[in-house]
């Protein structure tokens, strides 16, 4: 199920690039307002256009999308205006949190999933597999359930 988020996750950022997402946000900025990047050079490339229209909003570079990154990285202090995201910092958060959940799921499953013989047979047919390197897993299983 995770990998089936993820492809979907993938084929929207395939298909939303150049749609004027990063325009879009610009256009909605004002003084006041900072904008959170993924990449330094993205960071670079919105002061320069900031500087060319005369906003003043500050651009905070985040390498690694977690929430308390945000949290002790942005500024709260009254005054400032709106916090904005670049679509490929808000696009690595949503894939490492599929991520997350996927490992989570795994854990969950590994941790309440009891070693039955069914379960047994698997793991030895799979040990002879490594064992036998010229020999798939697949192959060893299949002639042991015989």
């Amino acid at each position: 199920m995770a990998a089936m988020l993820a492809a979907g996750l993938e084929i929207y950022i395939l298909s939303s690039r150049r749609t004027g997402k990063t325009t879009r946000m610009i256009a909605n900025l004002k003084d006041g307002d900072q904008v959170v990047t993924l990449h330094q050079k993205e960071a670079d490339r919105l002061r320069r256009i900031f500087k060319e229209r005369k906003l003043d909003v500050r651009v905070i570079t985040i390498a690694e999308p977690q929430p308390h990154e945000v949290l002790t990285r942005v500024s709260t202090a009254s005054g400032r205006g709106r916090t904005h995201f670049d679509h490929s910092w808000v696009e690595a958060f949503f894939s490492r949190a599929i991520d997350n959940a996927a490992k989570d799921f795994d854990s969950l499953v590994s941790a309440v999933t009891g070693w039955q013989e069914t379960h047994e047979r698997t793991r030895k047919a799979a040990e002879m597999a490594r064992a036998v390197p010229d020999r798939t897993f697949f192959e060893i299983r299949s002639r042991r359930d015989d």
